[in-house]
């Protein structure tokens, strides 16, 4: 019994270790990866179709930002999507 015991209290032990090693290396996915971008031309927010964070890059973004950019939508779980143009700042009330 004390045998069947310490070879269970181990298994768990052992089973545990890679997946608290795991949760401490793993990325986090939400906006706060995002909301530290303050590259020209981005735009994040939330697509409500699709209920997925987005992250908006124009025509002026490319090469090493594009690339970094890519990793950092990866990171934060949201969908990389590209808007021809320019984007702008427009305020609208209501």
């Amino acid at each position: 019994m004390r045998r069947s015991l310490a070879v269970l209290a181990l298994t768990a032990l052992l089973a545990g270790v890679p997946t608290a090693a795991r949760a401490a290396t793993a990325p986090q996915p939400g906006p706060a990866g995002l909301a530290a971008v303050r590259t020209p031309g981005t735009a994040w927010g939330v697509d409500p179709a699709a209920g997925r964070l987005t992250l908006t890059v124009d025509d002026t973004v490319a090469g090493a930002d594009l690339a970094a950019l890519r990793r950092t939508a990866t990171r934060a779980g949201a969908v990389l999507r590209h808007e021809p143009g320019r984007l702008r700042t427009l305020i609208a009330g209501g």
